[in-house]
C-alpha cells in the first residue's frame, strides 16, 4: 500500500519523479505479470489531485457509473468532475509521469508538491496547501471535534474503537408496533440498537429474546441482560429460532421477530475477525464461535481478474 508524503518538484516540462518506494509498490501490487504499471489522474477538489493505479482507478470509476444521479444535480457534477478528467499517466524509463497542464492549472499546482500516500492511491498537492491542513490538524480543538455531530457513521474521537450506528433504526421498530406486554426475539442482535428501542416500547411485563453467533455481540447482550430481567440472551443463529423460543416456553401466537441480516460494522473494523477488506490480516470470516483458517493460501494462486469475478458474482459485490 502507498504510505508516507515526499515533496517533490515538477519540473519545466510538467514532469513529476515518482519515488522509488511508491513504484515498487505500483509494480508490485497493482499490476499483473502480463500487464505494464500505469496510473490514472484525475481532480477531487480545488486543492489536490487523486492518482490512482490504473486496476483501482477501474473500481472507482464503476462505483461513479453505478451512481444513481437522476435529480441529484451536486451528484452528477461530482461524477462528471471526475470522470471527464480522468488521465492515463504512463512512467518513463526515469520513473517520472507527465502532469496534464489543464489539470494543474485547474488545481494551482506549480513548482513545488507534496506527494501523499493513501492506502491505494496517491495525492498530488501544492505544498502549501498541505502543510497549512497538517498544522490545522496538530493544532485542532479535539473537544470541540468530539462535541461535532457524527458524520457518515463515524464516532467522534473519543469513542469506543469499534463504534456501531445501528442502520434502519426507528424504521424497523416501528414496523413491529410493539405492543407493551409483547414477547419479541431479535434474530441479529449485534450491538442492541433496535433491542434497546424496543425495550423502551415494552412494558414491565413485555419480553425481549436476542440472537447472536458472535461472541463480541452475546457479551454486549449479556450486559444488557444484566441490567434488564425481561431480556433472555441465546448464544447461537436465528436458525434455532423456534427451538430456542420453544424452550422458552414461548407459544407461536405470541411471538413476533425480525432480523437485520448481515454483518455488523464491529467485524469489518476489527482485522482480527477477517471479515475486512482494509486491512492486511487473516481472510478468517470469524462470525461465530470459533475462528476460521486462514483463506489467504486459496487465494494467492488465482489472478486478479478471478478473484474480481468471485466476489462480483459470488459477493454480490457492485463495486
Amino acid at each position: 500500500m502507498f504510505r508516507g508524503r515526499h515533496e517533490l518538484a515538477i519540473d519545466p516540462s510538467d514532469a513529476l519523479a515518482i519515488p522509488a518506494k511508491f513504484r515498487d509498490v505500483l509494480s508490485k501490487k497493482f499490476a499483473d505479470e502480463d500487464d505494464e504499471a500505469r496510473f490514472v489522474v484525475s481532480l477531487d477538489n480545488g486543492e489536490r489531485l487523486l492518482i490512482y493505479p490504473e486496476c483501482e482507478w477501474e473500481k472507482v470509476e464503476q462505483q461513479l457509473l453505478d451512481l444513481n444521479v437522476n435529480g441529484r444535480p451536486e451528484l452528477q457534477a461530482y461524477q462528471n468532475l471526475l470522470l471527464h478528467n480522468a488521465e492515463t499517466l504512463e512512467l518513463d524509463s526515469a520513473g517520472r509521469v507527465l502532469i496534464p497542464a489543464n489539470l494543474r492549472q485547474l488545481v494551482g499546482l506549480d513548482k513545488d508538491v507534496t506527494l501523499v500516500g493513501r492506502v491505494n492511491r496517491l495525492e498530488l498537492w501544492r505544498r502549501e496547501s498541505q502543510q497549512q491542513g497538517t498544522l490545522d490538524a496538530i493544532n485542532m480543538d479535539k473537544d470541540a471535534l468530539n462535541a461535532a455531530p457524527e458524520r457518515n457513521g463515524s464516532a467522534p474521537m473519543s469513542a469506543a474503537p469499534f463504534a456501531h450506528q445501528t442502520v434502519l433504526l426507528n424504521e424497523a421498530v416501528d414496523a413491529l408496533a410493539v405492543r407493551p406486554d409483547g414477547i419479541y426475539a431479535d434474530g441479529t442482535f449485534g450491538r442492541g440498537g433496535h433491542s434497546r428501542l424496543i425495550l423502551q416500547r415494552l412494558g414491565a411485563n413485555g419480553r425481549l429474546v436476542v440472537f447472536d453467533k458472535d461472541p463480541a455481540a452475546i457479551a454486549a447482550a449479556r450486559e444488557l441482560a444484566a441490567q434488564d430481567g425481561r431480556v433472555a440472551v441465546i448464544h447461537g443463529g436465528f436458525a434455532g429460532f423456534q427451538a430456542a423460543l420453544d424452550e422458552l416456553g414461548i407459544g407461536k401466537n405470541r411471538r413476533r421477530a425480525f432480523s437485520i441480516w448481515g454483518i455488523s460494522s464491529p467485524q469489518i473494523d476489527d482485522g482480527s475477525r477477517g471479515f475486512s477488506f482494509r486491512f492486511d490480516a487473516p481472510l478468517g470470516y470469524a462470525h461465530g464461535h470459533h475462528p476460521r483458517p486462514d483463506r489467504r493460501p486459496m487465494a494467492r494462486p488465482c489472478r486478479r481478474t478471478e478473484i474480481h469475478e468471485v466476489i462480483k458474482n459470488y459477493g454480490e459485490e457492485r463495486f
